[in-house]
């Protein structure tokens, strides 16, 4: 995404629409939110706070889903 706050308009509309977020983390300068698609694919959406996260800033029980 584009921007932080656009993230978050689309997460919101996406609720209101009844879109199920299977999770939704910020961490390390970026927030990621994960959907799936129709046939079950998990989606990563994100957007980044300041350019790329932090190698060193990131928890390795959830780097998968940051990057």
């Amino acid at each position: 995404m584009a921007s932080v706050a656009e993230l978050a308009e689309s997460v919101a509309k996406a609720r209101d629409s009844g879109v199920r977020i299977e999770l939704d983390l910020v961490h390390a300068g970026r927030r990621a939110v994960f959907v799936r698609d129709p046939d079950g694919c998990l989606l990563q959406l994100y957007a980044d706070e300041g350019g790329e996260p932090a190698l060193d800033a990131i928890d390795p029980d959830i780097a998968l889903y940051v990057f």
